[in-house]
């Protein structure tokens, strides 16, 4: 064997083990399968995708359910947004919190998927007028809905219901679900003309 034979032979022998040692470093046996960090609440990450997540398995389903009902592309239209469902035991059914940009929904007892989906729907009609509306766009719907309040915002101690970010989301609900518990205290029952505004307004 020449030279240039034994030194071919070398690097091919060099080479060899190098793969082989590749291979034993990314391989793992398929009863273990790889390492990877598991989060302390599995359920809290699932679907992360969407940006929804559960406290608990046991609210996964309702959770599923109810948002399955929505309709508005919150995923598309609200990017930054993200819906928690947790367990729930007071008079507060939901709360949006606009800074974080975060949405929660408090599971209680006696809570079905429907109910729970009526929360949501309102919380979200939230999330579109902080995310979306304009000063102008706001005055307009409370010209267009006869507003008995030109109040926005709920003051301290003031109800959701009584202010225009409230008559909004209740309108919001309304047109994704089309339930006639309207509770807004400044307009009633969202006309044809008050959700073709809605629709306009809650577009990015």
């Amino acid at each position: 064997m020449d030279l240039i034979s034994r030194k071919a032979n070398s690097m091919m022998a060099v080479l060899l083990a190098a793969s082989l040692v590749a291979i034993a470093m990314f391989s793992f046996s398929p009863d273990q399968g790889p390492e990877f960090a598991v989060p302390d609440d599995p359920m809290a990450m699932v679907d992360q995708n969407q940006r929804l997540s559960f406290s608990s398995p046991e609210l996964k389903e309702l959770a599923v359910e109810a948002t399955s009902r929505i309709t508005y592309e919150w995923q598309e239209n609200l990017p930054d947004w993200t819906i928690q469902f947790v367990p729930g035991e007071g008079k507060v059914a939901g709360y949006t919190w606009s800074s974080d940009r975060h949405i929660e929904v408090f599971v209680r007892p006696g809570d079905t998927a429907e109910s729970l989906a009526r929360v949501l729907a309102h919380e979200l009609g939230h999330a579109v007028d902080v995310t979306l509306n304009t000063g102008d766009e706001r005055r307009a719907w409370l010209a267009q809905r006869n507003a008995t309040s030109d109040v926005w915002w709920p003051t301290a101690g003031q109800a959701d219901f009584s202010s225009g970010a409230g008559d909004f989301a209740e309108a919001f609900a309304y047109w994704q679900l089309r339930e006639t518990d309207v509770r807004s205290q400044v307009a009633g029952t969202p006309s044809r003309a008050d959700l073709a505004l809605l629709v306009q307004l809650a577009r990015p």
